[in-house]
């Protein structure tokens, strides 16, 4: 008989209840779970500080570009 993952008990002939296969799949699930949260949690710790970093440099470029359009009409005025 070729070894494997799989216990054999005698008397057992591969039959597994199913509340122990539903009760293994949530233990997975959980396991699953809280794994994707520790990895993801950090991202979300770090996403509001580059956010606001973001708006700021964003508005200061806003402001440029209405400074830069002010210039522009200026300019297209005096060459009419």
């Amino acid at each position: 008989m070729p070894m494997g993952f799989a216990l054999h008990y005698v008397g057992t002939e591969g039959t597994v209840s199913p509340f122990y296969s539903i009760l293994w799949m949530v233990i997975l699930i959980l396991v699953i779970a809280v794994v994707v949260y520790i990895l993801i949690a950090p991202l979300k710790r770090q996403s509001p500080s580059l956010d606001n970093e973001k708006l700021v440099k964003i508005e200061k470029d806003v402001e440029e570009i209405k400074e830069i359009v002010k210039e522009l009409k200026k300019k297209w005025e005096e060459i009419e």
